[in-house]
């Protein structure tokens, strides 16, 4: 990770403890068990050696962060969540740049623009595609969020919210103007430079290779204002980023970065198998 991305997911595990004391009047002594800083499981998969394939995970409230290397090399970097609850709480704002952004890049679209950008004046209630291991080609929001009801929505607010991998919906990139598409260029940065500087170049070429940020689109839904529930999107072929703020009155704020062809190294990780089908015999294979 980058240094600013490891000072917020410190922030994000350091938020427990805020959270625990918020919660005491409901959930008494036993608040302490569930809001725990050091809830948080770093697990590895493989060997970490210099030329081996391998990768870790760390995992806990509000924090998943996934990489994948490929022979020492490859890396993917997605899935990357980081979310904070409260959102806005004394001197803490953790996500507060990436929000910032956003509204931003909204309120310098024109008013055409900002229509076009709109899918739905109510958010959901968290990422639309979920948590789910793989995204498919169509994804539907929940009813709400895990454990919650504060922010309900309905079977047509689900369907007007709806993730469609081939058809992006919002202002597409390459119809920003110049000044717009540095707006955007900097809410993009917020995400992809998490990873650490020497990952964000090879992020870059994917989605170069994928059509470009121009393909990119940005969609909104819910308030235009910080007080407001409210929510985004990015989206491309090897780019999605969601980001909502709508539970606990426009106070509780998820936030992942994906790569719905690559989450977890899939596809780096299909192309170096196939490299290595049809270049070494397959077990049991004669020479």
């Amino acid at each position: 990770m980058s240094i600013p991305a490891y000072a917020q997911v410190v922030q994000v595990m350091a938020n427990e403890h805020v959270l625990r004391e918020l919660n005491l009047p409901v959930f008494g002594h036993i608040a302490a068990t569930f809001r725990d800083a050091r809830g948080y499981f770093l697990s590895f998969f493989g060997q970490p050696q210099p030329d081996t394939t391998w990768g870790w995970r760390l995992v806990g409230h509000h924090l998943s962060i996934n990489i994948t290397v490929l022979d020492g090399e490859l890396v993917s970097a997605t899935p990357f969540l980081l979310g904070a609850e409260p959102a806005r709480f004394g001197p803490f704002r953790i996500l507060g740049e990436e929000e910032d952004a956003a509204f931003v890049l909204l309120n310098c679209l024109t008013a055409p623009q900002q229509k076009q950008a709109m899918i739905h004046p109510k958010p959901p209630a968290d990422f639309v595609t979920r948590t789910v291991a793989t995204i498919g080609d169509v994804e539907y929001p929940g009813y709400h969020g895990v454990g919650r009801r504060d922010a309900m929505i309905t079977d047509e607010d689900r369907k007007a919210l709806a993730y469609f991998r081939a058809h992006p919906r919002g202002v597409r990139v390459g119809d920003l103007s110049a000044t717009q598409r540095g707006r955007f260029d900097e809410l993009l940065a917020r995400f992809v430079q998490r990873a650490r500087p020497g990952l964000v170049g090879f992020e870059m070429d994917r989605i170069a290779a994928a059509g470009g940020v121009g393909e990119l689109h940005f969609a909104w839904a819910g308030g235009t204002s910080i007080d407001q529930p409210h929510y985004f999107r990015i989206q491309g072929p090897v780019t999605l980023i969601e980001f909502d703020n709508a539970e606990d009155n426009a106070n509780h704020v998820h936030s992942v970065w994906r790569d719905p062809a690559n989450d977890f190294g899939a596809d780096l990780l299909m192309q170096h198998h196939l490299a290595r089908h049809h270049t070494e015999q397959p077990p049991g294979g004669t020479a």
